[in-house]
């Protein structure tokens, strides 16, 4: 603690604790500094009695994880004040799961419309979202399916697509319409007729903004079809039938084809969402991709044809009686590839191959069929059987699952690198099957029967774990070679951890990456990894942003409305344990400027039982003289913990010449302290229902404890002289909560959310900030960011300016 000798002697009578008053009425009045600025002063305002005088807005903040994730552990959620992409600052950070939401109270400037929201997964995922604040609630639920391997990043600008403001001609209603000549023909509201091609004259493009319900629709030379802008398409069926044609379907549009879907053309492209009631065959475009970055839908089966890609970064998911790659085709996924058929299969067929850099879920059997390739750098799931036949399969730090056998045969080569894992509950090898081993040890786990035919081989570095093995000829030694091992479940030397591309790790791996201090929070998601107690940081305003107090200190008298009598910064963060429970509490406090020849002390009271505080410490201007302090260092004689960080303002920041500290610009400027205090709690605090900072803030004037100056309706400290409410301009009305306020509802503090630059002596705030005045007589509905530096809002000569 930090404690100065005061150069000034302090005699209190009794009369005086009664009658302050008396005295602040002489002690610094000024003379208001009035230009001619046409903005109406303080003492004329009229200010709605409810008005409460506050520049924040109270966001509550609610985030989730879908239900279907196949994981449970922590991920990390942080909520910034813009973008973080663009150096949005933090504002607070917690522990997500399933069934374990994400829920903060936040305060933000009034008139914030939007948050941006980062989900980091402990499978490595990170996505970062802007959210929508309606009716002062922030709520987003991040999509588990996106939970693999994959790195997304926020889009500064979406891509919804191009409007409809370049069209030949706009149809609506259900007439029939024919587009030549390369016109450009929109669908702005409603239409259901019918569409024709002129593919002998041009053709052109249909472009949909709207809702369109359309037949059938054919498309040949020159044929193009763009969904976009919120737009939707119902197709009963459709033709491709040129190489020139092509469709777009952009981020937030829809297109429904409620028939079997054979493409035909130049490309298709899909960001947002594509239905397919029937068949999906992607075959015969000259790109020749077919691509995916949204979510399409399809009920029947799919193929992928005759050298066609499919590209898909999105989602895409069937329920037909097959998935097959044919003909040379390939897939390259990058998203989220669901076959969910039970009792049918997906197939890589001969040629074909497939690159897996995210996570593919066959709920039936997969075969690896002959002369095709697989290289699959993350997660392959197969709920029944597996066959890899005649066909290289390579897993790099991957992961397979066959849940119920997977058959390696017919010259088949499976190779594991670098931390890989095959998983299945029966695993044959025969016909020359292998599997090889490179870089790191990787695993192969069998739960049930492991056999090994003829003279297959594993080599290379892998343990293979089992407590079924059964060779039909020779030993152990000549089917292990090369370093490769096999051991049982009690035996197993490997580690593979758990991450976003194995749900299910080895050995001690079920951890999740490093946890230090085992906290349950991965050290890279933790703010504090080696200490159990500390897992996340949350500041308020934001981190390396101060919100600002601004004091008048003639209450209950008026003053001249400079509001710099007492300048503070403040910056509070919360820490908070991997159950996202207050365990810590550091706050930073700089006295920027005291205008008053007052030695006035300063004090904060929190809105906890006093008995959950454990201590406080740092620089805590305190010796003894007027405050008394308990073993904890918070203030005798409270029913809540009140902490006071000094007792007189020339303490923290030292006069000079003339009134008061940084408000004169003719004086000399004082570079004011940085003050760090930190409060420990007895056991970690829920912080469900509990108010934001900073809290109950307030300043004592002159020595006289008792009179206690706070925010507009904020409560007295029990040490507050009750005497003095109702007394010369105060109009406290304690029955009521009415607190701090004149007759005319006009405050003796303001709490700026943002740093304040703080007018100079004698220059009253509503000719300072010339919308200030309007922000208050609306009721805060106009200018809610009266401090800003926007043009016409400020009297920047009434502003005070630090020189040396």
């Amino acid at each position: 603690m930090k404690q100065r000798s005061k150069n000034f002697i302090i005699a209190i009578v009794s009369l005086m604790l009664l009658m302050p008053f008396l005295m602040i009425q002489t002690s610094c009045k000024k003379n208001p500094n009035n230009p001619n600025s046409g903005s109406k002063n303080m003492d004329n305002l009229v200010v709605d009695n409810e008005f409460n005088w506050s520049t924040t807005a109270i966001i509550n903040v609610h985030i989730s994880v879908e239900d279907n994730s196949r994981y449970e552990s922590f991920s990390r959620i942080s909520v910034f004040k813009s973008n973080p992409m663009q150096g949005g600052k933090l504002m607070s950070s917690g522990s997500i799961s399933q069934g374990n939401p994400f829920n903060a109270t936040l305060g933000l400037p009034n008139g914030t419309t939007e948050i941006f929201v980062r989900y980091e997964s402990e499978f490595k995922l990170t996505e970062t979202v802007e959210v929508a604040i309606v009716n002062g609630n922030a709520e987003y639920t991040f999509n588990s399916f996106k939970e693999s391997g994959i790195v997304t990043s926020y889009l500064n600008n979406n891509d919804v697509g191009p409007d409809c403001d370049d069209c030949s001609r706009i149809v609506s209603g259900n007439e029939s319409v024919t587009i030549t000549g390369g016109e450009t023909v929109c669908v702005t509201e409603s239409f259901t007729g019918s569409v024709a091609f002129a593919t002998w004259s041009g053709g052109g493009t249909l472009k949909v903004c709207g809702n369109a319900e359309i037949s059938s629709l054919s498309m040949g030379t020159n044929s193009h079809l763009i969904i976009t802008q919120d737009g939707t398409l119902v197709l009963s069926s459709i033709n491709m039938w040129s190489n020139s044609a092509s469709i777009m379907v952009y981020e937030n549009a829809t297109l429904t084809i409620n028939n079997n879907f054979l493409t035909n053309g130049d490309f298709v492209t899909n960001q947002g969402t594509l239905n397919v009631t029937g068949n999906l065959i992607m075959q015969n475009l000259e790109a020749p991709e077919f691509t995916n970055s949204g979510t399409i839908t399809v009920d029947g089966y799919v193929e992928v044809n005759n050298g066609v890609t499919f590209n898909n970064s999105g989602i895409i998911t069937s329920t037909g009686n097959y998935f097959h790659l044919n003909n040379g085709s390939n897939c390259i996924n990058s998203g989220t590839i669901l076959f969910n058929n039970p009792g049918h299969m997906m197939q890589i067929n001969s040629g074909s191959s497939l690159t897996n850099d995210g996570s593919i879920t066959v709920t039936g059997s997969l075969n690896i069929n002959a002369n095709s390739h697989v290289l699959s750098n993350c997660e392959i799931i197969c709920t029944e059987n597996m066959e890899i036949n005649a066909s290289d399969f390579v897993l790099n730090t991957g992961y397979l699952q066959g849940a119920q056998f997977i058959h390696i045969t017919s010259n088949s080569v499976v190779s594991l690198n670098n931390l890989s894992m095959l998983s299945t509950a029966v695993l044959t090898q025969d016909g020359n099957g292998s599997i090889i081993g490179t870089g790191d040890m990787n695993s192969v786990k069998v739960t049930g029967t492991y056999t090994i035919n003829s003279n297959n081989t594993v080599s290379g570095t892998v343990e293979a774990v089992t407590d079924d093995l059964v060779l039909s000829s020779g030993d152990i030694n000549s089917h292990f070679i090369n370093g490769a091992t096999v051991v049982d479940f009690a035996s197993i030397t490997n580690n593979i951890p758990i991450n976003g591309c194995n749900p299910e790790g080895i050995g001690s791996g079920g951890q999740i990456g490093e946890d230090t201090d085992l906290d349950g929070v991965p050290d890279t998601e933790d703010d504090y990894p080696n200490d159990p107690d500390l897992a996340y940081n949350n500041y308020f305003p934001a981190e390396d942003v101060y919100g600002t107090l601004a004091f008048e200190d003639m209450w209950p008298s008026v003053g001249d409305y400079d509001f710099n009598d007492d300048v503070v910064d403040y910056n509070f963060n919360l820490i908070t344990n991997a159950d996202n429970n207050l365990a810590k509490m550091n706050t930073i406090f700089i006295l920027r400027a005291h205008g008053a020849s007052y030695h006035n002390g300063f004090g904060f009271q929190l809105p906890f039982d006093k008995d959950i505080i454990e201590n406080v410490s740092g620089d805590l201007f305190v010796d003894g003289g007027l405050v008394s302090l308990d073993s904890r260092n918070l203030e005798n004689g409270q029913t809540k913990p009140v902490v006071i960080v000094w007792e007189d303002d020339y303490d923290v920041l030292p006069h000079v010449s003339g009134i008061g500290v940084n408000t004169s610009p003719d004086v000399p400027f004082v570079t004011p302290d940085t003050l760090n205090i930190t409060i420990i709690f007895t056991s970690p605090v829920s912080l469900t229902g509990v108010p934001i900072p900073p809290y109950n803030p307030f300043i004592f004037v002159d020595g006289l404890r008792g009179v206690e100056i706070h925010l507009a309706d904020n409560v007295p400290t029990d040490l507050a002289n009750p005497d003095l409410f109702n007394t010369d301009a105060d109009d406290s009305n304690p029955a009521i909560g009415r607190y701090y306020k004149t007759s005319t509802n006009l405050p003796w503090a303001i709490n700026i959310i943002e740093n304040f630059e703080y007018p100079i002596e004698k220059a009253e705030i509503t000719n300072t900030y010339l919308k200030f005045g309007e922000w208050a007589e609306s009721n805060g509905e106009l200018y809610d960011d009266w401090w800003g530096n926007e043009t016409g809002y400020r009297n920047n000569d009434n502003i005070y300016v630090p020189t040396n």
